[in-house]
């Protein structure tokens, strides 16, 4: 599951953690300009599916992994950001 946040950073580790201890396989993606990218000065880009395929691709490359069960789960900006990026 590749999970992306918005602002909030507790509540982006929340769900991470729960998925976590659920048995799944949880990607916590910082993509460009949420959370601490944002306060770091790396700034959204319009073609966000880029950053989306690569960590599909980050996670294909894993051997616990099966690629065809990868979902994402985006919760404030970054449900925003991955609904045009969908896999």
């Amino acid at each position: 599951m590749i999970v992306s946040g918005g602002i909030d950073r507790e509540m982006y580790l929340k769900i991470g953690g729960a998925l976590s201890g659920r048995g799944f396989t949880a990607l916590l993606l910082d993509g460009p300009g949420q959370g601490e990218s944002q306060r770091r000065g790396i700034h959204r880009r319009p073609d966000y599916e880029t950053v989306c395929a690569a960590a599909v691709d980050f996670l294909s490359g894993r051997s616990d992994v099966d690629p065809a069960r990868i979902a994402m789960l985006g919760q404030s900006l970054g449900g925003m950001e991955f609904g045009p990026s969908r896999a």
